[in-house]
This record gives C-alpha cells, sequence and structure tokens, in this order.
C-alpha cells in the first residue's frame, strides 16, 4: 500500500550516509495523506513520507529536505544543487583521494627543483 512507510536503512548505504540530509527543489505538491507526500519532480511523481521530509513551500521555490540515501533511492539526484547541499563530514574515500591528490602534486612540484 503507498501510505505504509516503514524503511529500514539500505545495506548500501553507510551510516553516514543515513544521517546526512539533503535539500531538493520540486515543482509541486500534489497530494497529501496522513504519512506521505505525492511530489512533483519534473515529470515524475514521488511518494515521501511525512516523517523523512521536511516540506518549505514558497512563492518562488518549493524545497523538500530528506536523507541522502532516501534521495538516492527514489533517482532524485538531478534536484540538489550545491547551494542546498547540507554540509557532510568527508567519506574516506574522499580523504584517501585527497590524501593521493597532494602527494601527486607534492612530487611533481619536487620534479621541478634542479638539485
Amino acid at each position: 500500500m503507498l501510505n505504509d512507510f516503514e524503511y529500514d536503512y539500505p545495506d548500501e548505504f553507510s551510516e553516514s550516509d543515513t544521517q546526512e540530509e539533503v535539500e531538493l527543489v520540486f515543482d509541486l505538491l500534489i497530494h497529501t495523506t496522513e504519512k506521505a507526500f505525492l511530489l512533483q519532480f519534473g515529470v515524475e511523481n514521488v511518494w515521501l513520507p511525512k516523517s523523512m521530509a521536511i516540506i518549505n513551500m514558497s512563492m518562488h521555490r518549493n524545497t523538500v529536505v530528506l536523507p541522502r540515501w532516501l534521495m538516492v533511492k527514489n533517482g532524485l539526484e538531478y534536484y540538489i544543487t550545491e547551494e542546498t547541499l547540507v554540509p557532510r563530514e568527508k567519506t574516506h574515500t574522499e580523504d584517501l583521494f585527497n590524501k593521493f591528490a597532494k602527494k601527486n602534486k607534492k612530487e611533481e612540484e619536487d620534479k621541478d627543483i634542479p638539485f
């Protein structure tokens, strides 16, 4: 049934993904029930549980804040922008990438030193 929104965190998401929230821009609030919102994102209509979504509607922009994993699960990544991204801690992969990039940069700088 559409209105039964009991979610367990998916196994493929890390703990930080389950706690991280993002803000998305949506077009229209189509319908509400006791437990869910039906929102229109472009040509897609998506049901989101009220327990996990906070809606802010204005004349200029409609936004919804929800967990990152729920955004990914519903394929809504297109509707997030850099300025609406809620700050989060870096992931382990990002830390490794940054260390690798710094190491390569230092190696390139060392090549330029003639001694």
